[in-house]
């Protein structure tokens, strides 16, 4: 590490930033100055306020080319998995992000039931466009409607839609993917939507089905069966991801840990 990158740490840190930075060494990805001081900026507030233990993976998309936009900031320990599946370089720059093309997914490596249990877990995706869409954000199901999924914005009629094993959770009337959606419950009946950080909706949905055992994928969700992704995104612009660990993080450090992402984001998009 440099020695300008080692002042710009400061000491009350989570390790994260260290991490990514030597993922990209490792591929050759580069991010700039400005997007460095977001990520530590960032990775400051949720060392201050003990987050990342709620934290699985969580993708910022920041790299200046195509090379290692789908390095994760955050992931545990020996964590390798992250496998780009037909996005090229046309579909991804640092400002405009990840084109969801109706073909390509990002399998994250990440199981439902290791990152989710009966009773809690989180999903999270900041998209830049605002088009409709028919298709999942993020995701999994293991055919047998036990699904763990989450969807900005479904076809024309304005609502997102979350499942969490099974649940058919109703629709919830939002004007627009553009912005952060998160899903989070901390327990095992109620479940909690918010927008920009915003509670949108809470909402008592008893969980069913079983724990899927299915890998989450990025911009669609994943079939066990096929072991293929379905009900692609198309259209979404998607400036980041963050998927949670099997208890949900604290209702009351959600919206403003979701408003620290989205000032981390906003600075990383700029021209």
């Amino acid at each position: 590490m440099s020695i300008a990158i080692q002042r710009l740490i400061n000491p009350f840190q989570t390790g994260g930033v260290v991490d990514y930075l030597e993922q990209l060494r490792n591929v050759g990805g580069t991010i700039s100055t400005r997007t460095l001081r977001a990520l530590l900026d960032f990775d400051y507030w949720v060392a201050k306020h003990n987050l990342r233990q709620f934290i699985y993976l969580a993708y910022p998309l920041c790299t200046e080319t195509f090379t290692g936009f789908e390095t994760p900031l955050y992931r545990p320990p020996g964590f390798v998995g992250t496998v780009n599946n037909g996005f090229v370089g046309g579909d991804y720059s640092r400002v405009t992000g990840l084109l969801g093309n109706g073909v390509a997914w990002i399998d994250s490596g990440a199981s439902v039931a290791t990152v989710s249990s009966s009773t809690g877990g989180m999903l999270a995706c900041s998209v830049l466009s605002g088009v409709s869409v028919d298709g999942a954000a993020m995701g999994a199901f293991d055919n047998v409607a036990s699904n763990y999924a989450l969807y900005p914005r479904f076809a024309v009629d304005g609502n997102l839609y979350v499942d969490h094993y099974g649940t058919g959770s109703p629709p919830i009337s939002v004007p627009t993917a553009v912005g952060m959606s998160m899903y989070n419950r901390i327990d095992g009946t109620e479940r909690a939507i918010y927008k920009d950080g915003e509670l949108i909706n809470t909402t008592v949905v008893a969980v069913g089905g079983i724990v899927p055992p299915t890998t989450i994928a990025l911009s669609a969700r994943k079939n066990s069966v096929t072991g293929l992704a379905d009900l692609f995104s198309i259209g979404l612009s998607f400036s980041g991801f963050i998927i949670g660990t099997n208890t949900g993080m604290p209702t009351s450090l959600v919206g403003p840990f979701c408003r620290q992402w989205i000032t981390m984001q906003q600075i990383i998009r700029l021209p």
